[in-house]
């Protein structure tokens, strides 16, 4: 017997991931009221991947790619119970993901925050933090301190990698995230073509019509740390 769940979800975050997508969002709840409300994060996950990973063709609703703040009906089995992603749900490979419309950004201003949690997690601004049990791994930030974004060519002893990172500055201490959102790679043309033969680039966010989806990977086989991704840049 099938005892599953379908919850509907405000997609925060389709950001890349190992050849395929990593879906976060916001569970909604159907109220008498005022017709909905924003729940817990959810963070969709396919067992049969590595890590995971949902495969970009569920991401794929009668011809059209998911795209942050859509609304997808999602059938889910089980919590996947995992201590430092707490977040994480597994979906029901044998049910197709179904859209129930979309929202707009005007929903982002009353949810995001500072998310002091964040900011608490890590002192040395750097990329990586230890895990850490039932520490959220989602948040959605609305920073109150200068953004850049920097896309620069790496030649590394391993061949040569393109790195986008966003910097956020704080008063603890600045924050430092790799970004994997495919939108906004997409709106800034953060291809290596774009380089050209300058090596790098900058592009300067306004905190004031910026908001991020913030993440954390699983740790990493290598080195145990946990990483800090940009997954979504929403710009107002």
């Amino acid at each position: 017997m099938n005892t599953g769940i379908t919850k509907t979800l405000l997609v925060m975050a389709n950001s890349i991931k190992k050849g395929g997508r990593c879906v976060a969002g916001l569970e909604i709840a159907h109220t008498e009221s005022d017709g909905y409300k924003l729940e817990e994060w959810i963070r969709p996950v396919d067992a049969n991947q590595d890590e995971g990973t949902i495969p970009i063709h569920r991401t794929i609703i009668a011809g059209l790619e998911l795209k942050t703040l859509d609304l997808v009906k999602i059938r889910f089995t089980r919590p996947a119970n995992d201590p430092l992603h707490p977040e994480d749900f597994e979906i029901d490979t044998s049910v197709k993901w179904q859209s129930d419309g979309a929202m707009t950004k005007d929903v982002l201003e009353r949810l995001a925050d500072e998310s002091e949690d964040l900011w608490r997690i890590s002192f040395d601004g750097s990329r990586k933090v230890a895990p850490k049990t039932g520490q959220k791994t989602l948040w959605l930030i609305k920073p109150k301190a200068p953004c850049q974004v920097l896309f620069f060519r790496d030649d590394t002893p391993w061949g040569v990698k393109y790195r986008r990172l966003l910097f956020i500055e704080n008063e603890n201490c600045d924050q430092t995230f790799s970004i994997d959102d495919p939108e906004f790679m997409k709106r800034h043309n953060l291809s290596p073509e774009s380089l050209g033969n300058r090596g790098r680039r900058t592009i300067d966010l306004d905190p004031s019509r910026t908001v991020i989806v913030a993440s954390l990977t699983k740790p990493y086989k290598e080195d145990g740390m946990q990483y800090k991704i940009a997954a979504t840049i929403f710009e107002l």
